[in-house]
Order: structure tokens, then sequence, then C-alpha cells
């Protein structure tokens, strides 16, 4: 999702990730079904995958199933594992990040609002 209705674009990137581990993510000793990996170099996260065996892309490369291990050197050498929301709570989370970044309630509603008149009229067309 993209919020474009202030002087800037908030968009899900390294920010906020950032975001979501300070605010809302928990982190796991052991990877679970439906976890996350983060991979640190220092305080800094890298890469994001998928345990249990690791989906994730690497760049512009391929999509890659790998062990936890099997990542470029450059990811950092350590990985801290989060429970992932479901679904249905990553939008909340996203506009709740949204307005930590200055979007007012009404922007987000009426972009909600936009959003749900062009699902409508998508559904509509098949």
């Amino acid at each position: 999702m993209l919020v474009t209705r202030v002087d800037r674009e908030i968009f899900g990137g390294r920010k906020f990730v950032d975001w979501l581990i300070a605010n809302r993510l928990s982190e796991t000793d052991q990877p679970a079904v439906g976890s996350c990996a983060l991979y640190f170099a220092g305080s800094d996260w890298k890469h994001i995958g998928t345990p249990n065996r690791v989906t994730s892309q690497w760049g512009t490369f391929p999509i890659y199933d790998h062990d936890v291990c099997e990542v470029p050197a450059s990811y950092g050498d350590q990985v801290r594992f989060y429970e992932k929301p479901p679904p249905e709570q990553a939008l909340s989370h996203f506009l709740d990040y949204a307005r930590s970044e200055g979007v007012s309630d009404e922007d987000i509603d009426a972009i909600v609002a936009e959003v749900n008149d062009e699902q409508g009229v998508a559904s509509r067309l098949k």
C-alpha cells in the first residue's frame, strides 16, 4: 500500500519495517510456521524471509528457497525471528505507521474509501 495524500509518499519500506520492529512485532526464540526471519548486521536489518526453510528474494534476482544460514555475508551474522501479523492486521499496522508519519485520519479515510471503490469496480468487471 502506498499513501500519497501528504507532502511525500509513505510506503512499506525500510522505515516501516523499523517501525514494526520497534512497535508491533514480537521477537521469538525459534522460528515457527507463519513467522518471519530478519537478518541483521549489527543493529541494522538487511533482509527478511520466512522460515523454516527461508523463502526470500535477493534484490532483483528470482525468489529462492534456502536454509536459514544460506544467505550472502552482506546480510549480517545474526538472524532474529518475529511473529508475523495476520493479513487482516497488516493493513491496520500500516495505517498506524502512516499516522505516526503525519498522515491524518481524514486522509486515511479518503484513501481507504478510494481503494474500496477501486476494488468494487474491479469485482464488477470480472
